[in-house]
């Protein structure tokens, strides 16, 4: 897909989005079956930023394309995003914008097992929402 028409950019973005969420999928599914090990969990921090950066990027891109003007960062896309009706939940992107900031962090045990808590409960589920209705507004041959 070529990324420099406007048309496919965000589509473009959105599958870097999906690549990085499949390895979140796989950090998730590992820590409902285990603990993760230290090193494990900052594998799990970091595919969360990645998954989380590519997300509020491609919902700019998306909005962008719709004719949105303006969007200067990720607290103003999760608005605008909210306001356009794509994602449901914006208090629940909004406390994943924290956690996100917080993963820098996660040498203070407690504050890593809450954030990993969160991702796993709260943040992983809104990506994948996210996905699932981005996914629905591609074209078919895109």
């Amino acid at each position: 897909m070529e990324m420099n028409t406007p048309d496919t950019h965000w589509q473009w973005r959105l599958n870097n989005f999906r690549k990085a969420l499949l390895q979140l999928d796989e950090a998730m599914e590992l820590m409902s079956r285990r603990p993760l090990s230290k090193l494990e969990r900052q594998g799990a921090f970091h595919v969360f930023e990645c998954s989380y950066e590519l997300a509020w990027n491609t919902l700019k891109d998306f909005l962008v394309w719709q004719g949105i003007e303006g969007i200067v960062g990720s607290r103003d896309t999760i608005r605008e995003a909210f306001s356009a009706g794509l994602i449901a939940d914006g208090q629940g992107w909004m406390r994943m914008l924290t956690d996100r900031g917080r993963t820098l962090h996660t040498c203070n045990e407690e504050t890593a097992e809450a954030i990993l808590l969160d991702i796993r409960q709260q943040h992983h589920p809104l990506l994948e929402a996210l996905e699932r209705m981005l996914s629905s507004r591609t074209e078919p041959s895109a």
